[in-house]
């Protein structure tokens, strides 16, 4: 069975700015899947950029953070905003199963998509039994 515990705020839920970022911190929206095989974790970046997302396993964690491009409109000032740019961050723990040396990931139209394999000594293997 997939483990996975969640390291993060709320989706969405707006936190104050990081070091690294001027822009606020918000956590992306994540679908989580998986089969004998591997994990796949699909998070949504809109505004983001394959440039713009860094992925990393340490000790166990993998952490999604995701930074859109800031669009400078010259002169023109806002009269209506609803959108607010910000950094997208998430963190999960990985299960002790998931191979985190063979980790891909695919950006597509704002969704990322990375795929955790199972370490080939953690799944099941069939036994042949011989006769005596």
């Amino acid at each position: 069975m997939f483990q996975l515990q969640k390291k993060s705020a709320p989706v969405a839920e707006p936190t104050t700015p990081s070091k690294e970022s001027s822009l606020p911190s918000v956590t992306p929206a994540v679908d989580i899947w998986e089969d004998e095989h591997r994990v796949v974790v699909e998070a949504d970046l809109p505004g983001v950029s394959q440039e713009g997302v860094e992925i990393s396993v340490h000790r166990g964690v993998l952490t999604i953070t995701g930074t859109p491009r800031v669009v400078d409109e010259g002169k023109l000032q806002p009269i209506y905003r609803e959108y607010r740019p910000a950094r997208f961050v998430r963190s999960f723990t990985l299960a002790d199963d998931l191979d985190d040396q063979s980790v891909t990931a695919k950006m597509t139209d704002g969704v990322l998509r990375i795929e955790l394999p199972r370490r080939a000594d953690s799944k099941p293997r069939r036994i042949e039994v011989q006769a005596a």
